[in-house]
């Protein structure tokens, strides 16, 4: 896998173990969130824990969720990936998914410089593995449900 590169031999284990103990659930979907401001590591996770309470309240048990703030390229600010586990027959996941992250990171009027992208989850495409790839470092922040 290429984000492999640069990573110790202990580490590629770690980060396949994190990858192969997600997989473990059956995700629904792969997503990214970003913002059209600067997101912080902190106002990340705030977002997600309420878009988390939002979509477990409107779910329940057919929702859960393991997600990463991991900083852009440039290191100056956040974007979110998440796998998310939630009931296809109950709800069409990109419209749920996309309403509830622009109720949480939206100043009214700005839905579309928000970026919402919603990916079926195919194990094979290694999503599980890109989540986890920063799990090590110290810059990011990530929760399960």
């Amino acid at each position: 896998m290429s984000f492999y590169k640069g990573y110790s031999n202990n580490e590629k284990t770690v980060l396949r173990e994190w990858g192969n103990w997600l997989n473990e659930i059956p995700w629904t979907c792969f997503c990214t969130f970003t913002t059209h401001y600067k997101l912080t590591k902190d106002a990340a996770r705030i977002k997600m824990v309420k878009m988390t309470a939002q979509l477990l309240q409107k779910y329940s048990n057919s929702f859960r969720i393991f997600w990463v703030a991991e900083p852009h390229a440039d290191k100056q600010d956040f974007h979110i990936h998440a796998l998310i586990k939630i009931d296809e027959t109950v709800v069409t996941p990109k419209q749920s998914l996309t309403e509830a992250w622009y109720k949480v990171s939206c100043p009214a009027g700005y839905k579309k410089h928000n970026l919402v992208d919603v990916q079926d989850y195919e194990p094979a495409r290694g999503g599980q593995y890109y989540v986890a790839k920063y799990l090590q470092k110290e810059e990011v922040d990530y929760d399960i449900y």
